[in-house]
């Protein structure tokens, strides 16, 4: 009984701790990691080994920054890459979003062809 109730509690915490991170930290390239905070550059690089960019899209949004009572705001380009890695004998496809040419977030994979 005791055995039963620990092992429900681990899985309760797995569970929890998964939805609770991120959808992905980085993204395995070969011997290299593709993640957050790296620049377009650095992933085009990368991305070179292992897979390839499917599409791009792009727009412009407005950030609105508080300091104290005053507030300002600027423009922001934001790019969203649909990229496919092949990695575990399958393909892979994510979208990544970049904000001003820096990874913010890396969405969930799905598999693709």
């Amino acid at each position: 009984m005791r055995q039963s109730y620990i092992f429900t509690l681990l899985a309760a915490a797995a569970l929890i701790s998964t939805v609770l991170q991120p959808a992905h930290a980085g993204i395995r390239c070969r011997n290299d990691i593709i993640s957050t905070g790296e620049n377009k550059l650095e992933v085009t690089i990368k991305l070179r080994a292992c897979g390839e960019i499917l599409d791009k899209t792009s727009y412009v949004k407005e950030k609105t920054h508080k300091l104290g009572s005053d507030k300002t705001s600027s423009d922001v380009l934001v790019e969203q890459w649909h990229v496919r890695i092949r990695e575990r004998g399958g393909y892979y496809c994510y979208p990544l979003v970049f904000e001003d040419g820096v990874l913010k977030s890396i969405g969930k994979w799905t598999r693709c062809n």
